[in-house]
């Protein structure tokens, strides 16, 4: 198409080369020389600026794009991934990639731009190289040509990934939230390319929307740890208030140390035995037993794991009584349902022992009585007491 006017050829956004054949017609045209020179600066200078304002543009719509998403995306990957994508396109870059904070390095876990199999197994510095200095100043940082830029200190694997990859220019702008830094937003060339102010604020706009990102998933994951512990919680304190009502009932009805064993293995739904002092087994389910006596060592009578059983002593007074058993994997609540269970038997068994040692005196008593002779009604009353 040939253009008639300045004025077409910046309606259709024509380019430099067009622009400059239309300049090469009007010279061909026109005695007028400096006037179609100071024409053709003025359209170059309209179509550069219409040219940013596109792009600006673009780069609004796309920052308001994932803005909005932040608050509906649920797969954390996705939105990442896509931030990454993003900052390639928008920097015109060959790579773009996130290294997320993992203990004592970082590791690259988003990525956009043909790059080899081995790039996401590199863990940058936290102090060193490009990436240690964006983590160190909180700043955004760029080089023009990374291997041979001296004003950092080199990594040498980092370096290995960069000259496989042949990345030389590189802008990294790091991912901050309430003040803590999660990771290093990066766009690299694999030509040196030195990065401008609107380029930096743009993928800190990008780095931003992933740092907000990354403390939502965060703060989200809390919320159900959290949830998950006040239903656990909840959970066990409707097994405790079972656990009390039954070993109350046991109590009541006298029903020992038996009753208490079967209370537990039906509230913590799981079998429970009670083994004596001497490991014999006394109430619950004929199961292989462990040497639980020899699990307790002199003054430290304290519940302890054994594989898959938790050993739990009975103890009256620093008193080895015996040792309740619990078979099968279960948590912090059951165990302290269990250490309650083991208070009640141990209260029975003292209990039991009183009584014997009770009817073993009246019944030294009777016998003593009537060796040595007594009033009859005495002696009808100590027998009763024996009965």
């Amino acid at each position: 198409m040939t253009a008639t006017s300045w004025l077409d050829l910046l309606l259709r956004e024509a380019g430099a080369d067009e622009i400059d054949a239309y300049r090469a017609q009007r010279l061909a045209e026109s005695a007028d020389a400096a006037a179609v020179e100071a024409e053709t600066r003025r359209a170059l200078q309209l179509s550069a600026l219409l040219r940013d304002r596109g792009q600006r543009v673009a780069e609004l719509a796309a920052l308001s794009r994932i803005a909005a998403r932040l608050t509906s995306v649920r797969d954390l990957s996705e939105l990442l991934t896509d931030i990454a994508v993003q900052a390639r396109q928008l920097l015109r870059t060959d790579v773009a990639y996130l290294a997320l904070v993992e203990g004592d390095g970082m590791s690259i876990r988003y990525m956009d731009g043909a790059v080899g199999p081995s790039f996401g197994d590199i863990q940058l510095s936290l102090t060193q190289g490009l990436a240690g200095r964006v983590v160190q100043t909180g700043r955004a940082s760029w080089t023009t040509d990374y291997l041979d830029d001296a004003s950092f200190q080199h990594v040498e694997h980092a370096d290995r990934l960069a000259g496989d990859e042949q990345l030389r220019g590189i802008l990294g702008v790091p991912l901050t939230a309430r003040g803590e830094i999660l990771g290093v937003l990066f766009a690299a060339e694999r030509s040196a390319r030195p990065f401008t102010e609107s380029e930096t604020s743009l993928l800190s706009g990008l780095a931003g929307h992933a740092a907000v990102a990354l403390e939502n998933a965060r703060l989200l994951a809390a919320e159900r740890r959290t949830a998950d512990e006040l239903r656990t919680s909840a959970a066990a304190v409707d097994r405790a208030i079972v656990l009390h009502e039954r070993l109350l009932g046991a109590a009541v009805r006298g029903g020992g140390p038996a009753a208490v064993v079967q209370s537990l293995s039906e509230v913590l739904d799981t079998p429970v035995q009670l083994l004596d002092a001497t490991d014999g087994l006394l109430a619950g389910p004929d199961l292989p037993t462990p040497s639980a006596s020899g699990a307790f060592p002199p003054g430290d009578l304290r519940t302890v794991r054994q594989d898959d059983l938790v050993l739990c002593p009975v103890v009256a007074a620093e008193d080895y009584l015996g040792c309740l058993v619990l078979h099968g994997d279960v948590d912090s609540a059951q165990v302290r349902l269990l250490e309650r269970g083991a208070l009640g038997i141990a209260l029975s068994l003292v209990q039991a022992r009183a009584v014997a040692d009770a009817a073993t005196r009246s019944a030294g008593e009777v016998l003593a009585a009537l060796v040595e002779g007594g009033e009859p009604e005495v002696l009808e009353r100590r027998a009763s007491a024996v009965r």
